[in-house]
């Protein structure tokens, strides 16, 4: 049976003091405000992954100082920065020329030669039990050796003469390059220099990075030098323009 008792509500607990402070209690520490890191130089760090697995996927393969030029140009917008449509197109057509030159070159050796003498000596013997041979000329191994040779000489005349017409293109693409790099490098490297300097920190030396593209652009700022005797292709002076 329910009494007047259960339906009274307890009464609520009372309150407790909030604590007061007395002499001896230490003054409240203020909250300091978080300090945030310097950001980080945006977007080429962030794409070089992708420029590099572009450059490694890349046909030709590139490595060493020309895959560093590859990616740093990349990173920076493409060859698009220092190439335009009509140098690319002469690029490519001196590039053809040369192409044929080497394969010229690379077929016309002398084991080529001794080949291509045994198999016309075997023509002429075929020809003596046809009794043919009076449609066919005899030719002796030097003779042979003697042509190819002399193809060989015309190969690499031609690929000097490809040098000649192709060289100032290739040093003026490569002036554009060297001066849009180095420009970018510094202010990677001043950008370091500022990161060090918000943390208190002496700046000792560049970043490995920075070091790579400096080492790389110099490499390519000497390559379309000219040479009184050079023969170089324009796909060895430029390797970071695809051709």
């Amino acid at each position: 049976m329910n009494t007047e008792n259960d339906n009274i509500t307890p009464p609520a607990a009372p309150e407790t003091p909030a604590a007061v402070a007395s002499e001896n209690t230490p003054p409240a520490v203020p909250e300091q405000p978080a300090v945030e890191s310097p950001a980080a130089e945006p977007g080429l760090l962030a794409r070089l992954g992708t420029i590099i697995s572009r450059a490694m996927a890349a046909d030709p393969k590139r490595v060493g100082w020309e895959l560093t030029c590859y990616m740093l140009i990349e990173s920076l917008g493409g060859q698009i920065l220092i190439v335009g449509p009509k140098s690319l197109e002469k690029l490519r057509a001196w590039q053809v020329r040369y192409d044929r030159c080497i394969d010229a070159i690379n077929s016309h050796t002398q084991a080529a030669a001794k080949q291509a003498w045994l198999a016309h000596s075997q023509t002429l013997a075929d020809a003596i039990t046809s009794g043919t041979i009076g449609q066919h000329q005899g030719r002796t191994l030097e003779s042979w050796e003697a042509d190819y040779d002399a193809k060989v000489r015309a190969a690499h005349v031609e690929m000097s003469k490809i040098y000649q017409e192709c060289q100032p293109c290739a040093e003026e693409i490569s002036a554009r390059f060297v001066s849009i790099a180095t420009r970018k490098v510094t202010a990677m490297e001043e950008a370091e220099r500022q990161r060090h300097d918000d943390y208190g920190i002496k700046y000792l030396a560049p970043s490995n990075l920075v070091v790579a593209f400096k080492a790389a652009i110099k490499v390519a700022a000497v390559r379309t030098v000219q040479m009184p005797s050079g023969n170089a292709s324009p796909k060895s002076m430029l390797p970071y323009i695809n051709l």
